[in-house]
């Protein structure tokens, strides 16, 4: 009887070549699974990293251009896409202009750290225009905009008090108070 037992137990230790196939299936779509699902894990991640510098990016060069003109002694003159202030130092002048293509300053192109992305927008408005408003004071909104890959896009928006004699591009002045 011990006998029969033991043979018994000798008999079902291996396995059948189809409980073999079957674990292989099972552990090969388990395995596409999760490399999948991976994948999908990692192209989000990138794509959410990219937007986030997209947004950065436009923040700092957005925040570059304001704090050169509320630091500028003088507003040279501006436009819906241009913009001359004299540096902070006295010395210089800065121009940006936007030519529908490039952001320039000074004539030479901005360069963006994120890589392909440009500016899709840069534009100065009168926002007391805007709101039929006649006052003492210039109030500039100024818009800035990138555009990446895929069309991801990043956006900021900022008003600028002016409180200086400004020369328009359309040959009006604004005196500030």
């Amino acid at each position: 009887m011990f006998r029969d037992l033991q043979i018994k137990i000798n008999s079902n230790k291996g396995m059948t070549l189809v409980e073999l196939m079957v674990a292989m299936v099972v552990a090969s779509i388990t395995l596409v699974i999760i490399f999948y699902m991976w994948n999908t894990i990692n192209r989000h991640v990138a794509i959410s990293r990219y937007k986030t510098q997209l947004e950065t990016e436009a923040n700092r060069l957005g925040l570059l251009i304001v704090n050169q003109i509320r630091k500028s002694p003088s507003i040279i003159q501006w436009s819906s896409h241009r913009i001359a202030m004299v540096h902070h130092n006295g010395s210089d002048t800065l121009d940006y202009y936007f030519n529908d293509s490039d952001l320039l300053l000074n004539g030479n192109k901005v360069n963006l750290l994120v890589s392909d992305t440009r500016v899709s927008v840069f534009e100065f408005s009168d926002s007391n225009e805007i709101a039929g408003i006649q006052g003492t004071s210039l109030f500039l909104v100024f818009t800035l905009s990138l555009i990446g890959r895929e069309k991801d896009t990043a956006t900021v928006h900022h008003t600028i008090h002016i409180a200086q004699s400004v020369m328009k591009d359309d040959e009006t002045d604004f005196f500030g108070f």
